[in-house]
């Protein structure tokens, strides 16, 4: 099980190609992985990186205030991409600000966005 950090996201106002991020996607694990979503309005990202095959992730969600305990389980086609999110941490992450996600094969791919604007000038 490995531990995902999210990414720097959109900068307020880029004025140069530098200010726009790359979003570096990360093989998951299919035994399962733990997603930094802490602090909320965290966008994930899930590719499925192999060239023929169909594959399943599921992504885990803690109790809620309203005791909801909800996972999403979705298929991906060979190459599609699937966007999850804003994340808004209650309701989905733990405690210690993570979600719980696990995939059929390290063929899907996790990109872990965060969507708090900053400012670089």
């Amino acid at each position: 099980m490995a531990n995902i950090a999210k990414q720097a996201g959109p900068i307020k106002n880029p004025t140069v190609a530098g200010d726009v991020p790359v979003v570096t996607m990360t093989a998951s694990t299919p035994a399962g992985d733990l997603i930094d979503v802490s602090g909320g309005n965290v966008l994930l990202i899930i590719r499925n990186s192999h060239a023929a095959n169909p594959y399943t992730v599921t992504i885990n969600g803690e109790p809620g205030a309203e005791g909801r305990d909800a996972s999403i389980t979705k298929s991906l086609t060979a190459g599609q991409i699937a966007v999850f999110g804003p994340i808004p941490g209650p309701g989905w992450a733990t405690g210690a600000g993570r979600i719980s996600v696990a995939s059929e094969d390290a063929s899907i791919l996790y990109g872990v966005v965060d969507l708090h604007r900053q400012r670089l000038h």
